[in-house]
């Protein structure tokens, strides 16, 4: 895993995801989102996570500001593998 690859740093948090570390999994997107800012899976991810940690006006400010830096709804396809 090469942790300057947004992928790679977005697995790394799915990890803490599913062993509910969830404030080590929003350090690990954040870092990604840094890497790759314009990935709106890493956007929508980090507004979840916000939300689950009760950040709850954060995670609007965060969801406002998605739309605002993308300048379009945020879309995911169906298979996020799709990405690459």
């Amino acid at each position: 895993i090469n942790p300057s690859r947004a992928d790679c740093l977005s697995q790394l948090a799915y990890i803490n995801w599913d062993k509910m570390n969830y404030e080590e999994s929003l350090v690990l997107i954040k870092k990604a989102i840094e890497v790759e800012p314009d990935w709106p899976l890493l956007r929508l991810e980090h507004i979840y996570l916000l939300y689950t940690l009760n950040k709850v006006e954060e995670a609007k400010s965060e969801l406002f500001r998605s739309y605002t830096l993308l300048e379009q709804p945020i879309d995911i396809p169906n298979n996020a593998v799709d990405r690459y």
